[in-house]
């Protein structure tokens, strides 16, 4: 983007809505308020946040950073990916099966649908939001705007299930939150799903 006149830093890391707020402060007392932030909410997994979402301390930010900075030039081997995967799914053991992934035929081809996710496209409404909520209100003065991201699921519903009528509760919220705090947001569903 940067031919087109746009300079970007991309904090994207894992990690959810309390993550951004941290690895944000964390640019800003590096570099200052010199830029402003984008933020893309994924509705598979920052709404709500991951059960036991917490703040973090100013020690775990930094140490978080400064591991992620050791490690920031490995990134961009060809083979980060690849062994960064095969080591998180040694490391997380039984956390991940077979049974958590629901496997589906969309037109000849397979496709893998999380079923957390799937489950969470259905929710008609969120429950623990109030520290996500917090971080938004605190980033809020800063953000530049907010994109949505809707599950797999979601996108390709029409054709899995077309009687299926699938609450929006995740882009409900946000939109709510980004009226309240005058802050741009765009739900990025419908292209996708015309994609589809």
């Amino acid at each position: 983007i940067a031919a087109r006149g746009i300079h970007a830093y991309n904090l994207a890391h894992p990690g959810g809505p309390l993550d951004y707020e941290s690895y944000w402060r964390s640019f800003v007392s590096r570099h200052g308020r010199s830029a402003k932030p984008v933020m893309f909410m994924f509705e598979g997994n920052d709404f709500p946040e991951t059960v036991g979402a917490r703040e973090r301390s100013g020690w775990w930010v930094a140490l978080d950073y400064g591991v992620r900075g050791v490690i920031a030039p490995l990134t961009r081997l060809a083979t980060y990916r690849v062994s960064r995967s095969l080591v998180a799914r040694l490391t997380r053991g039984g956390e991940l099966d077979g049974d958590q992934v629901e496997v589906r035929l969309l037109a000849g081809e397979k496709l893998a649908f999380w079923n957390r996710e799937s489950r969470h496209a259905r929710a008609t409404e969120l429950e623990d939001m109030a520290l996500t909520d917090a971080s938004f209100a605190r980033m809020a003065p800063d953000l530049a705007a907010v994109f949505f991201i809707p599950t797999k699921y979601r996108v390709y519903q029409r054709w899995l299930a077309p009687e299926e009528h699938l609450p929006n509760a995740s882009w409900q919220h946000l939109a709510q939150l980004c009226q309240e705090f005058r802050v741009p947001c765009t739900d990025l569903t419908p292209a996708p799903v015309a994609r589809s």
